[in-house]
């Protein structure tokens, strides 16, 4: 069976598997405003992962997860089976949407799911195939393997979940080995800017730590190596031990994604992403 990259796929990597394989399906992810940069140029057979599309109609706070009817539809349009297959996530900036959709399909069930390391800057600055144009009409895929998407809640938390830790690690309480990361600004973290969302009240989590996303990347947007993501949330006081499960959230469930991809690098296993973050907590308290 070929390797699973269940994390970082190099360019040069990928490039070298689509020439060998066909069973690699790629996903750009970004929200609307990016799909007319996609039809301009993209990865060769690529699909658009619309994080504003593929969410939760029925929420009032944006961009939450999809239930398994709508996931299933999405993955049958773009032929992509529950199955070994492996799926590449990549986009135009800082891994984070990249890092979203890969979230998603993990919180489905796939396995074989991988990011772009650099996305599609790294992509082309290496001198790979690019498309353009718009994409050939295509029907919904009839055959097999869709069904079988549904939710694992393992690396899924519901506000109710963090009400509760959130109680217990302010007060101190020994009762819970659980870590809240909020992957914001320290300046968000402290209150000291406006919410994006115009109106709510600042701040975080109670029994929170911060460690803003950015540090995980290097200037070039690539994911720092294993080693370096371990010294920097030791630094931080995020905890690598299994018996330490964390959870990340950041303003509305998106950037948080990138929080759990760089654990999972690091080597843990056991982190979720709160999905409504400090939108849905503040609103709902």
């Amino acid at each position: 069976m070929r390797r699973l990259y269940s994390q970082l796929i190099k360019a040069k990597d990928l490039s070298a598997l689509l020439k060998s394989t066909p069973k690699v399906h790629i996903l750009e992810s970004g929200f609307p405003s990016a799909h007319s940069h996609f039809l301009k140029c993209r990865l060769p057979n690529s699909h658009f992962f619309d994080i504003d599309e593929i969410s939760d109609p029925t929420t009032s706070f944006p961009f939450m997860l999809a239930n398994e009817e709508t996931f299933r539809k999405t993955m049958r349009g773009f032929g992509i089976p529950k199955d070994d297959s492996l799926v590449v996530c990549y986009d135009r900036g800082s891994a984070i949407h990249a890092c979203r959709a890969w979230w998603n399909l993990k919180v489905f069930g796939r396995g074989n799911v991988a990011v772009l390391d650099g996305g599609f800057g790294q992509w082309v600055e290496s001198g790979f195939e690019t498309h353009t144009g718009d994409l050939a009409a295509k029907s919904e895929d009839q055959g097999f393997g869709y069904e079988e998407y549904c939710m694992d809640t393992t690396h899924y938390t519901t506000f109710d979940t963090v009400k509760v830790i959130s109680a217990l690690l302010a007060r101190r309480n020994p009762q819970t080995n659980t870590q809240l990361m909020d992957v914001r600004s320290p300046a968000a973290f402290l209150g000291l800017t406006p919410a994006s969302t115009p109106g709510l009240r600042t701040g975080h989590i109670p029994g929170a730590i911060n460690l803003p996303a950015s540090r995980f990347l290097t200037k070039n947007n690539t994911l720092q190596s294993p080693e370096v993501l371990k010294q920097i949330f030791t630094e931080f006081g995020i905890s690598l031990d299994e018996r330490c499960p964390t959870i990340a959230y950041c303003a509305s469930g998106v950037t948080a994604c990138l929080g759990m991809f760089a654990l999972t690098v690091a080597g843990k296993n056991k982190v979720s992403v709160y999905d409504g973050s400090w939108n849905e907590y503040v609103m709902s308290r």
